[in-house]
């Protein structure tokens, strides 16, 4: 998938169906129930979408950037990350504490994934 994104030169849209699939894997785990199969066929769907787009996305700040523009907006990107450490999973727990599952928190992971998706197509 990378490798055609760098054939084609064409990130927005390779990022956009990667972001995409993995917000779908998401928010399909969340109708599957107690069905062991299906729950690792939507985990492998989110999974595999996250995957995909890692470098994908990595290949547009570098393609953009250039210089200490290139070091200061990488060392920000890794510092959002980093805080998305600390607050997926606090608000994973919070989400699933409130709503008595897990549904409502691969909801709003979703609904993350999505929005990220479609920012991604705002980028000139």
């Amino acid at each position: 998938f990378s490798r055609h994104s760098d054939r084609n030169q064409e990130r927005r849209l390779h990022l956009f169906a990667a972001v995409m699939t993995a917000g779908l894997g998401l928010w399909l785990s969340r109708y599957v129930g107690s069905s062991t199969g299906l729950s690792i066929v939507a985990m492998t769907l989110a999974t595999t979408g996250i995957v995909t787009a890692l470098p994908v996305f990595w290949a547009l700040p570098t393609s953009r950037l250039c210089g200490r523009a290139a070091a200061g907006g990488l060392a920000l990107i890794n510092s959002i990350g980093n805080l998305g450490g600390f607050v997926g999973p606090y608000a994973m727990g919070v989400l699933s504490q409130a709503t008595g599952s897990t549904a409502g928190a691969m909801g709003w992971l979703s609904c993350s994934l999505f929005l990220a998706a479609f920012l991604t197509l705002r980028l000139r």
